[in-house]
């Protein structure tokens, strides 16, 4: 594989399909009283690539480094750790510099969001680097990858959006979060054989700052000034868990 290849294979999952889903994120927010109900099914979302892709892939890397389940057990838990530590760590400096007179809780959590994710797109990037001359195999990452990075691109440029950044910006960023899966790309390109425990480590980092910035603000957001459609906002979530899990594994199966 060369290293045109690797550029084309990792910016077509990474940079489009993060962008896609960041565009799409804005077409479903225009309307501010749709809100809790956007961020409810974007919350599923995220919920559903942490549990069903970002922690097992994690926990399968690890296992390819031949290490022990203990051990194993542990460095995932301890990544999901550092991961919300991470997020606390920005949010807290995000908070202090007051990146604009409009930055609130919503703002925050996208821009969290956003960090998450560059460091998510990394392994991922990785994956598709070291899957050497298989056309097939490249193919099917490409795809795979491509589809679940569109959620991952709404998680980032809702939140913004509904927190006061313009439309441009919000997707902007989306975009820019696929950029480390190119990185990650050239990265797997030179270390294939040496990622597997890296790989997992950021997955579960990445998790990690993904399920803290869901619980503790994104669904804090959906309920705050909602609580006459609890049902309604549940209802949303679901929808987002099952969207999730059907391009992690409806899409994994069929490729």
């Amino acid at each position: 594989m060369t290293i045109t290849q690797i550029l084309i294979y990792t910016a077509i999952p990474g940079v489009i399909g993060t962008g896609l889903g960041g565009l799409l994120g804005i077409v479903f927010s225009r309307k501010t009283s749709s809100m809790p109900k956007i961020l409810a099914f974007a919350s599923g979302i995220m919920i559903s690539i942490v549990c069903f892709d970002l922690v097992p892939e994690g926990f399968a890397q690890y296992n390819q480094s031949q290490i022990s389940l203990g051990l194993t057990l542990l460095l995932t838990i301890l990544g999901l750790l550092v991961g919300m530590i991470i997020v606390v760590l920005i949010s807290k400096l995000l908070t202090k510099k007051q990146l604009s007179k409009s930055t609130n809780s919503i703002n925050i959590s996208g821009l969290t969001i956003f960090f998450a994710i560059l460091l998510h797109n990394l392994p991922e990037g990785m994956a598709i680097g070291s899957g050497g001359e298989n056309f097939a195999t490249s193919v099917s990452l490409i795809i795979l990858i491509g589809l679940h990075n569109i959620p991952e691109g709404m998680s980032i440029s809702v939140p913004l959006y509904l927190g006061g950044n313009s439309k441009i910006k919000s997707v902007g960023l989306s975009v820019i979060s696929g950029v480390s899966t190119i990185l990650g790309g050239l990265l797997g390109w030179y270390l294939t054989e040496q990622t597997s425990s890296f790989s997992g480590l950021c997955m579960c980092i990445a998790g990690g700052a993904m399920l803290y910035i869901t619980f503790n603000t994104l669904l804090s957001e959906v309920y705050k000034d909602d609580e006459n459609n609890k049902i309604s906002n549940a209802n949303f979530i679901l929808l987002g868990l099952l969207v999730g899990i059907g391009i992690i594994y409806l899409i994994d199966g069929l490729i």
